[in-house]
This record gives C-alpha cells, structure tokens and sequence, in this order.
C-alpha cells in the first residue's frame, strides 16, 4: 500500500481575503473624553481663525475622523454650535467683571461692565454674529429657546449684572420687584447699538463710539429710574369681542 500522496502546498493556501477596516468602539466614557477634545478643537480655530472658520469638516479633519464620524458625538450642527456660544459669551462675561470690579459703586460697576461688553464685540464682529444672528451652526428651535436659560455663561451674566442693580437700588434707599424688565431693557438698548454698529458695518468708528459712550449713559440712567418707570401699567388690551371704553363707562 502506497502512502498517501502528501497535499501540495497550494492546496493549504487560502485566497487572500478582503481587509475590513475596523470601526474604533469607545467606551462611554471615552466617548464623553473625545466630545470634550472636540469642543476644545473648536473653540481652538474659533480663537485662532474666527467664527467664520468653524465647520465641521474643519473641526473632524483637526480631530483625524471623517466628518460624518463628528455626528457621532454631535446630533445637529447646533449642539456643536451651544457649546461654542455659551464659550463666546463666558469669555466676554469675564473680561466684563475683571474691568467692573476695579470700581467701588455699582452705578461705576455697571458702566464699566456695559463699556467692556460693547467694546467686546465690536472688536469681535464675528462673535456677535455667530452667537446673535443666527450662522449656519444656528440650533433648532427647541435648543434656542433653552439656550439662554440653561447655559452657564447666560446665568453667570444674569446673576451679576442683578446683584449690582439690587446694590444699585439699595445705595438710592429704592425698591424695584421687575428685575427682569430692566435687564431686559438694558439688553436692548446693547444690542440695538451693536447691531446696528455689525450690521450696517459703513458707521465710521468716531461715530461707534460717541453712540457707544451715549449707550452707556442711557442703561446707568435707565438703573436710576428704575423705581419709577417700572411702576408704570400699561393699559390693558381688550379682549377680543369686549367694546373698547378709553373712560372705563
């Protein structure tokens, strides 16, 4: 009996297979780590390049993924975008406070917070425009309208800027309960100016700045006659159907 013929060597060779690139699984807390170097990413070329700068396609090339592997960690362009606002706005905020607490009054406190506040954006137009009117990283809706009462930088300028009018108010021996509509009020007389200032972009800078310095003195003169204009009632508007009576008959 013969010995069996001994197997050829090609007949052990397999054919090569296809190379299957493998997708890196993170952990949750891996994922949470790598999110966070995401937003550092961006806040990086957002300080380095501008606002205008920020994409994703940017930001998942600096990072070394594709850029649908960023939706991974961000659903929509806007959560990206929250992040990167709520960091505009907290740098501001701060510069803000560092230049108000050189002063002793409130009243001085809050001028110099509103001088630093306008003075930041103007240096930084394209801040405002990614934080206030709406750029391609916009949030949807929902997340728009929670923004500014969920974020941190928001809440840390609300609850300055209200401590120093309580101060304001307690220094004048007056009391104010609307808090809201003088923060409210002050808001817009900033952004009115700044809008204006970013928008148009043809005002001449001499120009900015006396609007800038009459900006200023119209919010402290707004503070000091809180106690009064926010007593003031509006007249009511008629329900619809009830006969409007200007004399109450």
């Amino acid at each position: 009996m013969t010995d069996p013929m001994p197997p050829s060597e090609t007949s052990n060779t397999q054919a090569p297979q296809p190379v299957v690139k493998q997708t890196r699984r993170r952990s949750a807390n891996d994922k949470n780590e790598f999110k966070e170097e995401l937003i550092e990413i961006a806040k990086g070329i957002l300080t380095r390049d501008g606002a205008d700068a920020v994409t994703l396609r940017g930001i998942s090339d600096a990072a070394g993924i594709s850029p649908m592997a960023i939706y991974r960690y961000f659903p929509s362009k806007g959560i990206l975008a929250s992040h990167l606002r709520d960091y505009i706005l907290l740098a501001c905020h701060t510069g803000c406070v560092e230049l108000a607490q050189r002063h002793r009054s409130p009243y001085a406190k809050i001028a110099a917070y509103v001088e630093a506040y306008l003075d930041y954006w103007i240096a930084h137009q394209d801040h405002f425009r990614f934080v206030y009117l709406e750029p391609g990283l916009e949030p949807d809706s929902e997340m728009k309208r929670t923004f500014w009462s969920h974020a941190r930088a928001p809440e840390a300028m609300w609850t300055y800027m209200s401590e120093l009018l309580h101060a304001c108010w307690k220094l004048d021996k007056a009391e104010v309960q609307d808090t809201e509509a003088v923060m409210l009020q002050m808001a817009a007389l900033q952004t009115g100016l700044l809008h204006y200032s970013i928008v148009n972009g043809n005002s001449p800078l001499a120009k900015i700045a006396t609007m800038r310095a009459h900006s200023v003195l119209q919010v402290v003169d707004l503070v000091r006659r809180a106690p009064v204009w926010t007593k003031v009632k509006l007249p009511r508007k008629p329900v619809q159907g009830e006969a409007h009576n200007p004399k109450g008959r």
